[in-house]
């Protein structure tokens, strides 16, 4: 059954209390036991979000320990352990509590030998089989399938012993409350969610959503219950923490599946999800407060028993209503009219933005006119002088660049599927590792498990644009290069050097410094000017050493669009310039000198793939690449 939630729509809600079964039955089937937890959690797929998360669980089992308490965690919702291994590996006696069969199942698999391991398989999501005398209470993105979920923890304190601590992660914040995070977050699940097989459902499910559907009988609906009563209001979960502990801490943060989302989000200060760290529980106060405030509640709410539905209605009472849009309302924003928009965002210039898409004026003008209707904000202030962007219309520029991009991506990737079966597209730029390259190949054709490798060259982005743009499936290249929605490996280093005329003053040293070539011309690359690789090329990108001002600002140089350019340019004297060993190697030339360089930061060559991708083949390539490399570091050393 599906039905439309309006403002006033609460019947669903209720009916989830009273068929207390139908969220364990569809965490079920949206849990299978091959189900890849990984893949889907933010928390676990992105190593410096999950390590600063390990690391929030470390502080807190350090200062239980400190306090002389047992180590006894209770962990709910435990999934496939995912959390689970770091507490027992800080020497925690855990049991571990799931809904799902398979998840108790997988966790026995892993940890059923560990002494300190217990489970329990808890299909009804009642605690009525668990006992007390636990001294942490952890839940790991959890309190957002629970409908009643203040209750819920009120009720799973009660194994606490006096004294003990709580902690929750990795749970939705209140939507109302961060609207600019919300979208953006919105936006980059979106892309993410393109990438990851069954489009068409994935684009279902995002239209139900917005348009307020929710479907009773569909796992993808139900098992994120959060999104139809617009996530987990955290400020409630921390009155309930400072309520029953003696101190309680509000832990805002962002989390995105999509890995360059990640990135972005955490720069610009974006909250997303939310943790709770509370200490020192008191089962007194609790029960105390429980009773008072249940009271209060059930009295704003008409003297009727205090559910989660009266409870958030009785809080807008106590606290002030919130401003909140309706989501049947709210019309999803057509991908052409993002991608307009995006254009008009880089260049602040409707003129310009028109000839770039090859439009007219006006209508640009009115398709970002119905964009912002659309939302609902204004995404740029406009005068007879210039044109700004708004933080809205900021955030939409950085998530809207991401989901033009992946949209493109995944239809071109489907595309090369549909015509090109059984081939491994490799994107490269020529001259990069042309050795290693070979030899990978040949190690590929040797594996009879490896698709036909076709080499990509010259794509107008280069290599790690084609790998974004869907078409290629990785890339080999050298760094710097714009690693956004890329997972890297790096295969090999070298040194670097400096590539003179013959008839340089400089070319018979045996050693150069940098400060040795201040004030002679460079060569730049062709291309959107990027500040990080015009450091490198300039050697100005040296780690962890200080600024020598005799190192001077190099002059620019010729525009070159190759190695073979570079090296002409220095050749004809218009340029000198540094090149990785194994091109002064590969080009030997009796016009041309190359000279070590003391303090000039390394060459590193690296394989590129999508941060989604989920190809054996690709998982091939990169294994080969890495193996062959392994073999050339003795080579590349040889050089230094």
């Amino acid at each position: 059954m599906a039905r439309t939630l309006g403002k006033t729509e609460v019947s669903s809600r209720t009916r989830l209390r009273q068929k207390g079964g139908i969220v364990a039955n569809l965490r079920k089937l949206h849990a299978p036991s091959n189900s890849n937890y990984r893949k889907g959690s933010p928390h676990l797929s992105h190593l410096a979000l999950h390590d600063n998360l390990v690391e929030v669980l470390r502080r807190t089992v350090q200062r239980l320990s400190g306090q002389g308490l047992p180590l006894r965690v209770l962990e709910i919702g435990a999934g496939h352990g995912g959390f689970t291994e770091h507490a027992l590996a800080m020497g925690c006696d855990v049991t571990a509590v799931d809904m799902s069969g398979p998840s108790v199942d997988e966790l026995r698999r892993r940890f059923g030998t560990n002494p300190k391991f217990d489970s329990v398989y808890n299909p009804d999501g009642t605690l009525h089989d668990v006992d007390g005398g636990y001294t942490l209470l952890m839940l790991v993105s959890v309190i957002h399938h629970i409908p009643d979920y203040i209750s819920f923890l009120r009720d799973a304190s009660r194994r606490i012993s006096p004294g003990g601590a709580l902690l929750t992660l990795q749970d939705p914040v209140w939507y109302p409350r961060h609207r600019a995070s919300h979208e953006a977050d919105r936006m980059s699940y979106f892309a993410w969610r393109l990438a990851q097989g069954d489009a068409i459902g994935g684009l279902k499910t995002r239209l139900r959503r917005i348009r307020g559907v929710f479907d009773e009988t569909n796992p993808s609906d139900m098992v994120e219950y959060h999104v139809v009563r617009n996530g987990v209001d955290e400020q409630m979960v921390l009155s309930f923490a400072r309520e029953a502990f003696s101190e309680a801490t509000l832990i805002p943060y962002w989390s995105s599946h999509l890995g360059v989302a990640q990135h972005l989000g955490d720069r610009l200060g974006l909250n997303s999800a939310f943790g709770v760290v509370a200490h020192g529980y008191d089962p007194r106060q609790a029960d105390r407060q429980s009773a008072d405030r249940e009271l209060a509640y059930g009295q704003l709410a008409g003297d009727r028993p205090a559910g989660q539905e009266d409870m958030l209605a009785a809080r807008d009472a106590l606290v002030g209503d919130v401003e909140q849009q309706d989501i049947a309302a709210v019309e999803v924003p057509d991908l052409e009219l993002i991608r307009r928009f995006v254009v008009v965002a880089e260049e602040l210039n409707f003129t310009r933005a028109a000839a770039r898409l090859g439009l007219a004026q006006p209508p640009l003008s009115a398709a970002i006119g119905k964009l912002e209707r659309k939302l609902g904000v204004r995404l740029l202030e406009r005068t007879s002088r210039r044109v700004t962007l708004t933080p809205a219309g900021a955030v939409l520029l950085e998530q809207g660049r991401i989901t033009v991009e992946a949209a493109g991506a995944a239809i071109e990737r489907a595309r090369r599927a549909g015509t090109q079966p059984r081939r491994l597209t490799v994107a490269v730029k020529p001259g990069t590792g042309t050795d290693l390259l070979k030899q990978i190949m040949q190690r590929c054709a040797e594996d009879p498990r490896m698709p036909r490798v076709h080499l990509l060259f010259g794509h107008p982005g280069g290599p790690a644009a084609a790998v974004r743009a869907g078409a290629a499936d990785v890339a080999i290249l050298r760094a710097p290069f714009d690693q956004r929605g890329l997972d890297t490996e790096l295969l090999l280093t070298e040194p670097r050097v400096a590539v003179l005329p013959a008839s340089h003053r400089l070319s018979g040293r045996p050693e150069l410094r940098r400060a040795d070539l201040a004030g002679e011309p460079m060569p730049h690359w062709a291309g959107a000017p990027d500040p990080v690789a015009a450091a490198y090329w300039a050697g100005a990108d040296t780690p962890g050493r200080a600024a020598d001002p005799r190192d001077g600002e190099p002059l620019p140089g010729p525009e070159i669009n190759d190695i073979s350019q570079l090296l002409d340019a220095v050749t004809l004297g218009h340029a000198v310039a540094y090149v990785p060993a194994s091109v002064a190697h590969q080009h030997h030339a009796a016009d041309l000198a190359f000279v070590p360089v003391s303090d000039l930061s390394p060459s590193q060559v690296m394989a590129a793939w999508p941060d989604v991708s989920r190809s054996r083949a690709v998982a091939g390539f990169v294994r080969a690449a890495a193996e062959v490399a392994a073999g050339h570091a003795g080579r590349a050393a040889a050089l230094a």
